[in-house]
């Protein structure tokens, strides 16, 4: 008799237990969207561009399609940091970025609607950098964080539409424009 009560009471807390270490467990994500921002971490608007050249994309949790064990009866683990398993990744080969207008650097002419990555005088002012999958995002900064950049090229007074697309390493489209204006 005892024996069945002790068991009726340590099954909720065995129960508990379980569920409480698989919410702490590596989360599996795919990239399901991504943000492409002009210099989000300049500490300026991020309409108007005055130091750097330099745009990331990354996926924050919203971007992400989550397929995890969710248990009603035990709440999530927030003593670790959630780190997330990717199924895909950003495929860099896919990276275009084309602006609607034209860029000029000396003698050379970036023209509208021409992708930087594939120019080879204009492909050295956006290097990729970033490694890519994080615990919690996947982020790659295209472009350099340098105050000279900006002074080497000659842009219009108009706003540009920066136009970016690639793939997920498993064939989905993604597709951004940040509209921005070069001072």
């Amino acid at each position: 008799m005892y024996r069945k009560a002790l068991l009726l009471c340590m099954l909720p807390l065995l129960y508990t237990v379980f569920f409480s270490f698989n919410a702490c467990r590596p989360t599996k994500a795919r990239i399901c969207n991504i943000t492409f921002d002009y210099a989000p971490d300049a500490g300026h608007d991020t309409t108007t561009a005055r130091k750097w050249f330099y745009f990331t994309v990354t996926t924050a949790y919203d971007d992400l399609c989550i397929a995890s064990v969710n248990n009603p009866f035990v709440s999530s683990c927030y003593a670790f940091k959630k780190c997330y398993s990717f199924e895909n990744d950003l495929d860099t080969t896919s990276f275009s970025l084309v602006f609607d207008r034209r860029i000029i650097h000396g003698t050379d002419t970036l023209a509208a609607g021409a992708n930087i990555f594939r120019n080879t005088a204009f492909k050295q002012f956006v290097p990729l950098s970033g490694d890519g999958k994080e615990c919690s995002a996947v982020r790659y900064i295209i472009g350099k964080n340098d105050s000279t950049v900006l002074q080497q090229l000659t842009f219009d007074t108009a706003v540009y539409a920066a136009h970016f697309t690639c793939k997920t390493t498993d064939g989905k489209p993604m597709d951004k424009v940040h509209y921005m204006r070069f001072r």
